[in-house]
């Protein structure tokens, strides 16, 4: 788990993926939370689309593949949206 402050007026986010000593972290898929505190306490968490570039789409075993950036591969019945870059 990585936490980092985001400022308010942030439209958008980009992760370097990387450790606080600039340590690349392992190319797999990640979830992104906002969590929302006041007084020092959390009062709403809330999990974002994460999108990733997709190199290739594949078909196998009649079903369609995403091949992303770093050899990842998903089923596309877990994509719920694609946008252009």
């Amino acid at each position: 788990m990585q936490r980092m402050e985001i400022p308010k007026s942030a439209e958008l986010v980009e992760w370097a993926g990387t450790s606080a000593d600039g340590a690349p972290f392992p190319t797999v898929i990640y979830e992104f939370h906002i969590e929302s505190s006041s007084n020092g306490e959390v009062v709403l968490t809330e999990m974002f689309d994460v999108y990733a570039k997709v190199q290739e789409i594949r078909s196998q075993n009649c079903e369609s593949i995403f091949m992303l950036e770093g050899g990842i591969a998903i089923l596309a019945t877990a994509v719920s949206a694609l946008k252009e870059a």
